[in-house]
């Protein structure tokens, strides 16, 4: 009977099995669990690992013959492999992995279809044929390519220079798309005394090839070897498409600089110095730097350029290529001797999200590395010459440039200066200096906020002029607008034609806009407070044409005079030709004054003081309210 109730205990166990169809269920049953205990898989490799790649490779000895691999062979690399010079020609479909070992001092040529880990490549061994590397993700081994560390020669920091562009050759080459760098410290050399872009790129700096990321991390410090070249350089893009520069420290010479006397290839004795650039962008298009620290240059921090000068006329040469849609994003830009930027060639370039401090300047060191012109955080200049019948050569152009979300900290002479540019965007800034306009049309400054440092040399915060040669004007289409300014001698100095000045604030100022020469304007909602003992909302001296201007509510308090306006409009003869405050309230402690002005008319105002002629005609005053 015991029997019969084991046997039978069996067959339901048995047909429980057969019903359970769910292997999970099976396990729970054998296993005692109520099925509610997750179950783990075996973990992964991750995908996105470039060295951790599944494969069905098979180990090799030490004394393995190369010569003797099949097709299709996948070989995991564990020892250290000296081909003695010889040339290994593989068969189709070859794949060798890196598991700890090495292959030097040969050539391993394959015939198609191979693929090679990327730790496997080093500066001993050459590699040629139908092969790519495993992973597009190649990271940067410097014992590798024979790189020397910490400061050293002129010779081996030249080597540094050429080894670490073959590396960024062979890995390009062979299909890496980005290109990793992580600890490293080493000082780079260029010989070639030229600012000719072609050679100065093939010659001086890190060569970035198109269709690359060239990926740093805190960990990276590329340094400028001390020198004379006045032409140094560290990172170049030399007609690229679809560059990134990422993160690292690029490190220039100017405090460790040579600035003796030198004649460049050219003949041209260079005495100045301050030619160099930490990242050069040489006619190259869609590249972006991002998370870069680059300080101390000699020269430039950051400067974009076309591959050559251009023709009379602007346009390009035959074969030549324009910067273009080029984006320097979230990186610190200091010390740099002459500009942080210079843009000189270039359509389609934002700068944005940067702290951009301490071009130039140091000049009560009384050393060589004290700033040299211009001394700007940003400097927008094309080059251009004027020759004596009037014509332009323009043999440089930029154009639409957006600058924003910026912090700017003591540069020398100026935040930004659009020396010869057009269709510029500056906004949402934290300034503490000068934004000037030069020869610029089409320029927008919004939103931002400027507060004079303590130290300021030149003390005007927003300035732009009428600016004309040979009869033409070449600066126009000038607004600013929504800025925040504080604590500058002159707050804004305008001038020129198509001018729209709107909704800012004027604080602690002497003059918080100083007229120039100006012309069809509209000036309106501006807020003007200052406490100083001589301080004017609207101030002109000498000979200055208001023609067309509108101002419109506009909101004075100020200690001094709201209006001190000499001698403007004095030569206008036609009385149409005039300035226009409407709709505006003052409140100071003096008159506001017109000495020998002409065609001003103040309608529709609220004013607490009186208003003093000297000499003035063609004076309207028409429904205004003394308070």
């Amino acid at each position: 009977m015991k029997k019969q109730n084991w046997l039978m205990l069996l067959f339901v166990l048995m047909m429980i099995f057969v019903s359970c169809d769910d292997d999970k269920a099976l396990d729970a049953l054998l296993s005692g669990d109520d099925g509610t205990t997750e179950t783990i898989d075996p973990e992964e490799p991750d995908p996105d690992d470039p060295y951790n790649v599944i494969t069905d490779a098979v180990d090799i000895p030490c004394d393995y013959d190369f010569t003797t691999t099949e097709v299709k062979a996948s070989l995991n690399i564990a020892c250290d492999y000296d081909l003695q010079g010889k040339t290994i020609n593989f068969p189709e479909g070859v794949k060798l992995n890196f598991n700890g070992g090495k292959i030097v001092n040969g050539k391993l040529n394959f015939s198609n279809e191979g693929v090679i880990d990327g730790q496997l490549l080093n500066i001993n061994l050459q590699v040629e044929g139908g092969v790519a590397i495993e992973h597009p993700h190649f990271i940067f081994e410097p014992s590798r390519w024979d790189m020397v560390q910490g400061e050293t020669s002129d010779e081996n920091a030249f080597i540094n220079k050429e080894n670490l562009n073959l590396s960024l050759e062979v890995t390009h080459n062979l299909g890496a798309e980005v290109f990793e760098i992580d600890q490293l410290d080493a000082y780079f050399f260029g010989k070639r005394y030229t600012k000719h872009p072609p050679i100065s790129y093939e010659h001086n700096g890190i060569k970035i090839p198109s269709n690359t990321h060239f990926l740093m991390s805190d960990n990276t410090f590329l340094r400028v070897q001390p020198t004379n070249n006045p032409f140094t350089r560290l990172l170049m893009t030399f007609k690229a498409k679809d560059v990134i520069i990422e993160g690292g420290n690029l490190v220039g010479d100017r405090y460790t600089h040579d600035y003796a006397n030198v004649v460049d290839e050219e003949g041209v004795s260079r005495n100045e110095h301050g030619y160099g650039a930490l990242v050069m962008i040489l006619g190259s298009h869609n590249v972006t730097v991002d998370n870069v620290n680059a300080y101390e240059d000699q020269g430039d921090g950051i400067a974009v350029q076309g591959s050559s000068i251009r023709n009379r006329d602007g346009s390009l040469k035959e074969g030549a290529m324009q910067s273009e849609n080029v984006v320097i994003k979230n990186s610190f830009i200091d010390k740099c001797r002459r500009n942080n930027f210079s843009i000189t060639d270039g359509e389609g370039i934002v700068i944005e999200g940067c702290t951009i401090s301490n071009a130039g300047g140091e000049h009560d060191s009384g050393e060589r590395y004290e700033g040299t012109a211009p001394e700007i955080g940003i400097d927008l200049e094309a080059y251009r010459e004027r020759k004596e019948d009037g014509s332009l050569y323009a043999y440089e152009r930029v154009a639409e440039v957006t600058i924003r979300n910026n912090t700017f900290k003591g540069n020398y002479v100026a935040d930004v200066l659009v020396f010869t540019a057009d269709f510029v965007t500056i906004e949402n800034n934290e300034m503490d200096n000068r934004v000037g306009v030069n020869a610029g049309h089409d320029v927008k400054i919004l939103n931002n906020n400027l507060t004079a440092k303590a130290d300021i040399k030149t003390n005007v915060a927003i300035g732009f002029d009428n600016y004309t040669v040979a009869g033409e004007e070449l600066t126009y289409n000038i607004e600013a607008s929504g800025n925040t300014i504080s604590g500058y001698d002159t707050s804004m100095r305008i001038g020129t034609s198509n001018v729209k000045v709107a909704d800012n604030n004027f604080n602690d100022f002497k003059e918080a806009i100083y007229i120039s020469d100006i012309e069809d304007a509209e000036i309106s909602n501006n807020t003007f407070k200052s406490d100083r003992d001589v301080s004017y909302a609207y101030f002109s001296r000498g000979n200055v044409v208001a023609k067309n201007v509108m101002v419109k509510g506009e909101q004075i308090e100020v200690t001094h005079r709201p209006l001190y306006l000499t001698n403007l409009n004095d030569e206008l003869n036609n009385a149409t030709d005039r300035i226009v405050f409407d709709d505006c309230y003052f409140a100071s402690s003096r008159e506001l004054y017109l000495y020998e002005c002409k065609n001003i008319t103040i309608k529709n105002s609220s004013l607490n003081t009186r208003i003093e002629q000297v000499n003035s005609e063609n004076i309207v005053l028409q429904n205004n309210e003394t308070r």
